[in-house]
């Protein structure tokens, strides 16, 4: 049975947090479509079969029963039909680390894209829910404006309209913390993760289903929607950049060249090369494209044993948690998220 037909999620609303959003009737049909490992993108059609599965009419209204028209003077509030929500590729810093009371923390950050060609508003919060084995809800996020990973910016105290321009996005986290007592056990917490959450966009009634886990025993909190200034890379475009390491750096360009200087400390250089990246896919998280050297320059005395690649060669290339590795020399080069001391070198 679609998770999208179970128990109806709590309508997404503008409302303020913590007041339980309203259940309101589905007016369209959804399909989820699985990406990159712990994603999913959607795409609605509208369906009048559907509304009469629902009992629901022709013309969608918002969590108060008024038409989600958007303001008089602007444009209308975002409708299903406008809407592709994602799982953000990117690396949540902080995630999976433990917060200033030594609980874990836990984080997904949900985009919205506006895939019409008409500007429309998001506004408010999502509607978002846990959903176990069974397909049943066994938990809805509790809204609030800042967490100790995402949401508003600090000093920021009210949630703004956001207006979504065709192709723009906007987003909204998702977090929680561990809710056990540091250092004892408690029965079903070490359990696989629920396999799947729902998610609602603000104003509309049509939820979500995303095959990303969420932890057992950890507090679900969701944050409004906020407008992302940059969109989530994915494919050839998430190896783009600047990628660093002690020593040591990788810049790839949009057309997919790739530049490589690796040094031995402060005096003496290793190689440079130059790479060219086709068929991209995944994202920061789990990505890999095919590298192929076009150009190598190499000091056999700082480079060790071992055979040296030649022009020509084609390899894959990965990234893994935001860390490229160069398939040639097995280097290792970090994104600007996880740079940290330690991870691609001093």
């Amino acid at each position: 049975m679609p998770v999208a037909l179970l128990v109806p999620l709590a309508a997404a609303c503008s409302h303020a947090p913590s007041h339980p959003a309203a259940a309101g009737a589905t007016t369209g049909v959804l399909t989820a479509a699985s990406t990159a490992a712990g994603s999913a993108t959607l795409t609605r059609q509208a369906s009048a079969s559907a509304s009469s599965r629902h009992g629901a009419g022709t013309t969608s209204t918002g969590p108060a029963g008024t038409a989600s028209s958007g303001p008089a003077d602007g444009p209308a509030r975002c409708a299903e039909s406008q809407l592709r929500a994602s799982i953000d590729p990117r690396h949540i810093p902080g995630n999976g680390t433990a917060g200033k009371d030594g609980r874990l923390l836990h984080a997904v950050l949900i985009d919205f894209q506006n895939t019409s060609r008409s500007t429309c508003v998001l506004d408010g919060y999502p509607g978002a829910a846990i959903v176990d084995e069974a397909g049943h809800q066994v938990r809805q996020a509790t809204r609030t404006l800042q967490g100790p990973l995402l949401g508003l910016p600090v000093g920021q105290s009210v949630a703004t309209p956001v207006t979504l321009a065709p192709q723009a996005y906007a987003s909204a986290g998702l977090e929680g913390v561990d809710e056990r007592n540091p250092g004892t056990a408690q029965a079903g917490c070490d359990a696989p993760h629920y396999p799947r959450i729902l998610i609602t966009p603000p104003n509309t009634f049509i939820p979500v289903p995303f095959t990303v886990g969420w932890p057992r025993c950890y507090s679900f909190e969701v944050h409004a929607v906020r407008a992302l200034s940059e969109p989530p890379r994915v494919g050839l475009a998430a190896f783009v950049g600047d990628w660093s390491g002690h020593t040591r750096r990788l810049t790839v360009a949009p057309d997919g060249t790739a530049a490589v200087l690796v040094d031995d400390g402060c005096c003496t250089r290793v190689y440079t090369s130059k790479m060219k990246l086709s068929n991209g896919r995944g994202t920061v998280i789990d990505g890999s494209a095919t590298a192929t050297l076009t150009q190598l320059q190499v000091n056999p005395g700082a480079l060790g044993h071992g055979p040296v690649p030649k022009v020509g060669d084609s390899r894959t290339i990965t990234i893994r948690n935001g860390v490229l590795t160069d398939p040639f020399f097995n280097v290792t080069f970090c994104d600007a998220t996880v740079s940290a001391p330690g991870t691609c070198g001093a």
